[in-house]
């Protein structure tokens, strides 16, 4: 089972960068930042506050690559990505998460994690750079 799972894991990570192949509009064309929020695509401060709190679902690993990648990649969501884009990669940042925790659950697959974080985030690197995400 295990090895099933880190399989599926690692094909998950694989693919998931295909997940959003949408360049982001030039910079010419990106709402107003000083226009109201929700006018301009971004989340309310009520929402932000709201998508970036930590709970179980988020997926905190333990496992110090994985939970930096995890912050990173939500924090580049909310505050780069326009919704439209957003809604479409947030699944697959939700997958990591719940797959990561049940790996670093299990003593036989935590130690494979920073291995495989890693390379989710070599892996989203050229995708969230289109968003002007560096981490």
């Amino acid at each position: 089972l295990r090895p099933a799972l880190l399989a599926c894991l690692l094909t998950a990570v694989g693919c998931s960068k295909d997940a959003s192949t949408d360049a982001p509009p030039p910079v010419s064309d990106r709402p107003n930042v000083s226009a109201a929020p929700e006018a301009a695509g971004r989340p309310s401060a009520t929402t932000l506050a709201a998508s970036t709190a930590p709970n179980a679902a988020e997926g905190v690993t333990g496992v110090t690559e994985c939970d930096e990648f995890l912050a990173n990649y939500r924090r580049c969501l909310v505050d780069q990505v326009p919704a439209e884009a957003r809604s479409a990669m947030q699944p697959g940042l939700d997958q990591w998460a719940r797959s990561w925790q049940q790996l670093a659950a299990e003593p036989a697959t935590r130690a494979s994690l920073p291995q495989i974080c890693a390379q989710a985030r070599s892996n989203s690197q050229a995708a969230l750079q289109a968003f002007h995400c560096n981490f």
